[in-house]
């Protein structure tokens, strides 16, 4: 396989919309939940921004040609303490963060682990058993190491043209 077709490159971050239609495929996004929350102590939290922090978060599903097969909830914690009722939030997670935080994304950490499907998610894909997914937990910094998002990303498998994959370059000493 050549590097132009290896699919979805993790060391790169573009939003799922542009990478499917990028890879031949029709792009769908559906905005399942969005709202203005004060983050608390919680078990499930993925976040480590303090609690009491005024976020948006918002719940999106992508799929390819009609095909689910992305789930992702991110918190983004707004800056102003107006909430902000006139944002579109089907827009990529940096350009929100960059509108509610004013923080323009520099790069991104990200933590890879295998696991299964929870309900909710499995609901939005239309799993009817239990299925092997990877969850991509994200935070997005700013150029000065400021917090601009977390996000929680749940993947089955991916049609072709979009799956995952990591380019490396090969070094010998």
């Amino acid at each position: 396989m050549r590097l132009a077709e290896v699919g979805n490159r993790v060391d790169r971050q573009i939003d799922h919309s542009v990478a499917i239609a990028r890879a031949g495929y029709e792009p769908g996004l559906r905005v399942v939940e969005s709202g203005v929350i004060t983050l608390e102590a919680r078990p499930d939290r993925f976040d480590d921004l303090p609690d009491g922090t005024l976020a948006l978060r918002t719940v999106k599903m992508w799929s390819a040609d009609g095909v689910a097969y992305v789930v992702a909830e991110d918190i983004i914690p707004i800056t102003d303490s107006a909430p902000p009722l006139d944002v579109e939030t089907g827009q990529p997670v940096f350009d929100l963060a960059e509108r509610l935080n004013g923080i323009g994304v520099a790069w991104e950490t990200v933590w890879f682990t295998p696991v299964l499907v929870d309900s909710f998610a499995a609901r939005l894909l239309s799993l009817a058993e239990p299925t092997a997914g990877l969850q991509l937990v994200y935070c997005g910094l700013g150029a000065t190491d400021d917090v601009a998002y977390w996000s929680r990303e749940i993947q089955i498998a991916a049609p072709t043209r979009l799956r995952n994959a990591l380019v490396r370059r090969v070094r010998r000493s």
